[in-house]
């Protein structure tokens, strides 16, 4: 049963007890994005260029180092070194426009190393220095 609470109160509200039904439900105000910019100038669309390069991993005393398994960070490719220390990198986005290096992330042994190569140079040499005692 339902209490309509002290009479005085209604009294002094000047009303008459009434029913009354109180939901607090949390709600999402969206606020409207302004519009954007008018287009000035025609789309234009371009084919990136893909690189392919090779390199070497070397280890302390120009060791080449095997079996590192070579990320190139940002995409899905993965390739390991041969015995020889050397990799292939193959199907890299490259903006001749905008050139910049491209970052590798190197595992082994279970240590992680990034190094940033320019994939135009001939001879990429990665030297990773020995782990601390």
């Amino acid at each position: 049963m339902l209490e309509a609470g002290d009479p005085r109160l209604w009294a002094a509200f000047g009303t008459g007890p009434r029913p009354a039904l109180l939901i607090d439900v949390p709600a999402q105000v969206t606020h409207p994005m302004p519009p954007a910019p008018p287009v000035l100038r025609p789309l234009r669309l371009r084919q990136l260029e893909l690189l392919a390069f090779d390199g070497r991993v070397l280890g302390p005393e120009q060791q080449p180092l095997a079996a590192v398994r070579i990320e190139v960070v940002g995409t899905a490719y993965v390739t390991t070194t041969d015995p020889a220390g050397r990799f292939r990198v193959v199907g890299v986005p490259h903006d001749p426009a905008h050139p910049g290096p491209v970052r590798l992330r190197l595992t082994a042994r279970g240590r992680v190393l990034t190094a940033e190569v320019d994939p135009t140079e001939p001879d990429i040499v990665i030297v990773c220095a020995p782990p601390p005692r």
